[in-house]
């Protein structure tokens, strides 16, 4: 799908060089959450022992009354205070992940609030590092089991991770200036800058001209006032006056339709499958076309008014 060479993307390159294109923005975070082989042990290992246990409080108890082997394994793991200190961090540092990830999904995402998203725990990320280093306010299960020794394995996990995200989207192709446009152009106070970063993504951009535009866009009152009343997808989509600031509009409309992950994709494909089960199995394809228009559209039919406006055929 997304191959230099063939795919979807270099079909669709063909007829734009333009056109800009990534990975899913979430599969990156995930792929940068990599546990490695120590950590991913554990987690392992503790997924098997949740997956092995009943509903209970007493989990060393009830290990230690089994006589079965694998209960007996259990058991000494959880009397090893290292490997227990192991799974504090890892539900800590998961947690935290796993509010990135929460905050990555769902629909009406533009690019910029999922580069924002990121950024803001790359530098989060950093907090984590000085703070496993000294009053672990961020890591309160570890708090709770941890010792008065302070194990270095946590600190370079978590270099690791500031690494990977570094890696992954520190050369995103949008900049900061870019990015504070779509959001609230009447905030973006580094002109100079921001006429320089639409260039080295779209060559059409005319720096002078994006200048001048954003000058006059900024002065303008009355779209500042349109602007605070909506939201910046519905201003640039709709609002936005293209007659008199059509570089403006174009990049902006440019930005706002990029998708910065596949998740509604997946989520189409997550309908599909509910819709054609295998009590289904006869459905044409445009019986399935429709079912699904009806089944992901946002639109809420007006049932009352149509009942409405339908006359009854009584029989005579």
């Amino acid at each position: 799908m997304v191959g230099r060479e063939s795919g979807l993307v270099a079909r669709l390159k063909e007829d734009n060089q333009d056109m800009i294109s990534y990975h899913c923005i979430i599969h990156q975070s995930v792929l940068c959450a990599s546990l490695g082989d120590e950590y991913g042990e554990v987690m392992e290992t503790i997924m098997e022992l949740v997956n092995f246990l009943p509903s209970t409080k007493e989990l060393q108890t009830f290990l230690e009354d089994q006589n079965i082997v694998k209960a007996k394994a259990f058991s000494e793991y959880l009397k090893d205070d290292k490997k227990i200190e192991s799974v504090e961090f890892l539900a800590d540092i998961m947690s935290h992940l796993n509010d990135l990830n929460v905050k990555l999904q769902g629909e009406k995402h533009t690019i910029s609030n999922l580069i924002s998203a990121i950024r803001a725990f790359q530098k989060k990320i950093k907090l984590f590092k000085d703070d496993i280093q000294s009053k672990l306010f961020h890591f309160p299960r570890l708090l709770e089991e941890r010792k008065d020794e302070r194990d270095t394995k946590y600190v370079q996990f978590i270099e690791k991770l500031i690494n990977n995200f570094k890696v992954c989207f520190d050369d995103f192709v949008l900049g900061k200036q870019l990015l504070l446009f779509i959001q609230n152009p009447f905030l973006v106070i580094d002109i100079t800058e921001f006429s320089v970063e639409p260039n080295l993504t779209w060559k059409w951009v005319d720096a002078a001209r994006i200048l001048l535009e954003l000058i006059d866009f900024q002065e303008n009152v009355a779209l500042k006032q349109v602007f605070c009343d909506c939201t910046p997808e519905t201003f640039w989509s709709k609002e936005g006056s293209p007659p008199n600031f059509p570089t403006l509009h174009r990049l902006a409309v440019q930005i706002i339709t990029m998708f910065g992950s596949t998740y509604c994709c997946k989520s189409a494909f997550s309908t599909m499958n509910l819709v054609k089960n295998k009590f289904r199995s006869c459905m044409t394809n445009e019986h399935l076309h429709h079912c699904l228009r009806l089944a992901i559209t946002p639109l809420v039919p007006k049932f009352r008014e149509l009942a409405k406006s339908k006359k009854c055929n009584f029989s005579h």
